[in-house]
């Protein structure tokens, strides 16, 4: 992509600017704005930005960036193209709940068909927090290629876009060795002819709506780990110059992307007998499991040994998002020294969504006392629950 003149003088006046307006900021990480300051803020950009918070219950309802605010900084900005559709600043929305209909900000980035692997990347790694947002506004495409045509016929007045990215940048104090994910090739040819000299500290990794190449197996967990692959070695490179904000792998995250692996185990798991358990008369495919994970990282219950009157492993945990409640698939195998017994036990599970908290020890804990333990030591029948706040403990017919 060719540099404009025009658009450079502009950008490099309106930069003197703000590096006037943004000295001696600090090294600060998190969002640091009054009260008055992230009202104001949020109006002006909830229609177009987001943070890197997703809910892993309900993960389109954007409730949860006034709930973590803790969590957001401005020390990581991932940036995209443009937003792919309407929903993001219009009236409309896929999900018709009333609890999705009252939060109506900051949904870019938080209702599209693939948006879900960027929260597998992002949400329980150190970045989560991280400001989302788009070079271009208002311009709802998903072809990215033609947005790039548009720009190089003037259609779309790319100068204006790029003043108003250096203001919104402004807006929210962030430092100038701030850290830059870029999404895809396009964002970065743009960002390197018009952005680069102003955010030097950038790093660019593959957009998660991305097509696969020709013959490629591209799983989410393919995914996930080459983000982090990218991400890991870019603090290693700048950390001393930029003083980047620390990417390590914490125990949440190994814990996710073993279960994405696993995703692709599911045909040997059920050659030793542990099949999943038929829902409504269809058995999830193992693109249902891969998508399942952010469930299942609630309930962890997967090589875990619960000691009830006998140790029992569990050896085989599987969910599907039905709405307003989740269906867990658990197989329990008898534990003996170090070994699996020939002695099975299988539950299905059904819990309203409303029940279970963000804390995965909490929820095993409580299923625990609340009727799991009794249930391995009794064996009681039928191998089916429902958990209601209504109804308590049911049995399933």
């Amino acid at each position: 992509m060719e540099e404009c003149p025009g658009i450079d003088d502009a950008l490099e006046e309106h930069g003197k600017i703000l590096q006037t307006v943004g000295a001696n900021r600090g090294e600060i990480a998190t969002v640091m704005l009054t009260q008055s300051e992230w009202k104001t803020l949020s109006e002006k950009y909830s229609h177009y930005g987001s943070w890197a918070v997703w809910n892993p219950t309900r993960w389109k309802d954007t409730s949860v960036v006034s709930e973590n605010l803790r969590d957001l900084k401005t020390s990581v900005i991932v940036v995209g193209l443009n937003c792919s559709g309407h929903w993001a600043g219009g009236e409309t929305y896929y999900d018709t709940d009333e609890l999705l209909q009252q939060h109506k900000g900051w949904r870019n980035f938080h209702g599209g068909k693939q948006d879900y692997k960027l929260a597998y990347a992002l949400n329980w790694s150190p970045y989560r927090g991280a400001y989302l947002t788009d070079i271009i506004k208002g311009e709802f495409n998903v072809d990215s290629g033609n947005v790039k045509k548009k720009i190089a016929r003037g259609e779309i007045k790319i100068e204006t876009h790029l003043i108003a990215f250096r203001d919104e940048m402004d807006d929210w104090k962030v430092r100038p060795n701030a850290l830059f994910i870029l999404l895809g090739d396009v964002v970065r040819e743009l960002f390197e002819d018009y952005l680069g000299r102003f955010y030097k500290n950038r790093v660019q990794i593959r957009h998660y709506a991305a097509r696969p190449h020709r013959n490629e197996r591209y799983t989410d967990a393919k995914y996930v780990e080459g983000v982090w692959q990218k991400l890991e070695r870019h603090y290693e490179n700048t950390k001393a110059h930029y003083n980047t904000l620390p990417f390590e792998r914490n125990t949440s995250m190994r814990r996710l992307l073993k279960e994405l692996s696993a995703s692709k185990k599911v045909a040997n798991r059920r050659s030793k007998g542990y099949e999943p358990i038929p829902i409504n008369g269809k058995r999830s495919t193992p693109s249902d499991q891969a998508r399942t994970s952010l469930i299942k990282s609630l309930l962890p219950f997967e090589g875990q040994i619960i000691f009830a009157n006998q140790p029992w492993r569990c050896c085989l945990c599987e969910g599907v998002d039905l709405g307003k409640s989740i269906v867990c698939q658990l197989w329990f195998v008898r534990w003996e020294g170090n070994e699996d017994s020939s002695e099975k036990r299988a539950l299905t599970l059904t819990i309203e969504r409303e029940l279970l908290t963000s804390a995965p020890e909490k929820n095993i804990e409580w299923l625990r006392s609340l009727f799991l333990d009794n249930w391995l030591n009794y064996g009681l029948s039928p191998p089916g629950l429902r958990i209601s706040k209504s109804r308590g403990v049911e049995e399933l017919a």
